[in-house]
């Protein structure tokens, strides 16, 4: 298992680490655990910190980024709502 993600191209990983994420919120709020407001905060507050971020971040990588995010908190919404 460590090799395989030592040898990971680091978009392969991202991608992973987003999927489980979103899997992770939706049984959250599955669960009552996370309300739909919530929700849409945590998913807001994530993509206002990225497009906040010094230059850490390649600017490209952060826009993609924060626009996964945000198709992420409206395709939420459109469901929730």
């Amino acid at each position: 298992m460590e090799a395989k993600l030592l040898h990971a191209q680091s978009r392969a990983i991202a991608l992973a680490a987003l999927y489980v994420l979103e899997s992770l919120l939706l049984e959250l709020e599955a669960r009552g655990i996370l309300k739909e407001h919530d929700m849409q905060g945590l998913l807001n507050d994530a993509a206002k910190t990225l497009k906040a971020v010094s230059m850490e971040i390649d600017a490209g990588d952060r826009s993609v980024a924060g626009e996964i995010i945000e198709t992420i908190r409206m395709q939420h919404e459109r469901v929730s709502g």
